[in-house]
């Protein structure tokens, strides 16, 4: 199958993009001729999410950082970012179901609540080539910098007049 247009500009698809068309529609399957997913809004996502990806990525960069003395890149942080939350999920979730079967499931949460932080906390020791407290400070400021840009953003909205009444 050709593309003839692309996108809403009328222009022609690179053989590249019609290549990937082709490939999503053999993976995706077609329904009575159309996509079930629509690939334009499937590329947008990716591209957002990889951008949102970096841009939550910076506070860990910074903190780490600054916790340790300007060696930490941001390629370590953004591992960090995604398999952080992976670590602790899976950690915490494996952790609960054990411990649920010899407690209750009040101590099971605490219990794997503490193990994956200590997972958590263990994977930015190796990531960013720290001690276990230089882990925990990075966790820490990074947080108090997420915080930070949220409240700069939220009040640079409020400036702008741009509220979540007004929208």
């Amino acid at each position: 199958m050709q593309i003839k247009r692309c996108c809403a500009y009328g222009t022609q698809a690179p053989p590249s993009i019609q290549y990937l068309y082709q490939l999503l529609e053999i993976i995706l399957q077609r329904d009575g001729g159309r996509l079930l997913v629509d690939v334009v809004g499937l590329i947008v996502a990716i591209v957002i999410l990889l951008i949102a990806w970096v841009i939550v990525s910076i506070p860990l960069w910074l903190a780490a950082k600054v916790v340790t003395g300007g060696k930490a890149t941001l390629g370590a942080a953004m591992l960090g970012m995604l398999l952080g939350g992976l670590v602790f999920f899976f950690v915490y979730a494996i952790t609960f179901i054990v411990t649920d079967i010899f407690t209750s499931a009040e101590i099971a949460v605490v219990i794997a609540a503490i193990v994956s932080l200590i997972a958590f906390l263990g994977l930015y020791k190796s990531l960013f080539k720290t001690s276990w407290l230089g882990a925990l400070a990075i966790a820490i400021l990074a947080v108090i910098l997420i915080i930070l840009i949220l409240v700069l953003i939220g009040a640079l909205l409020v400036v702008l007049g741009l509220t979540v009444l007004t929208l």
